[in-house]
């Protein structure tokens, strides 16, 4: 980039002082048009990393929300399974409570 400013810089000082025709500051604004073309270039690959950034962002969050529903339903069946537990030993003491009850009569 600084090369093409001090040539640009020199084009115009050498046509200034007519060493040069005019025909040189086409020189000059090719180098122009090379320096925006390479300017789109970076700012063409800055958008796709931008992109892939984003991209993987979005892969991280999606993978993040399947954990959480995953730890959710993992959560879930625990739970159901603690019920359950809880239910069969409510109805065993029950049984039990009854069975005692039934051995107390008896006597």
């Amino acid at each position: 980039m600084r090369k093409q400013i001090i040539k640009n810089l020199v084009i115009d000082k050498l046509v200034d002082a007519e060493i040069l025709g005019e025909e040189a500051l086409e020189l000059k604004v090719e180098n122009i048009d090379a320096f925006k073309l390479k300017q789109l270039e970076l700012e063409h690959e800055l958008k796709l990393k931008e992109l892939e950034i984003r991209k993987e962002d979005e892969f991280k969050l999606k993978e993040l929300e399947l954990k959480e529903m995953e730890k959710r339903k993992e959560d879930e069946f625990k739970l159901k399974q603690a019920e359950l537990e809880m239910k069969e030993r409510l109805e065993m003491e029950k049984k039990e409570k009854e069975d005692e009850f039934k051995l107390k009569e008896k006597t």
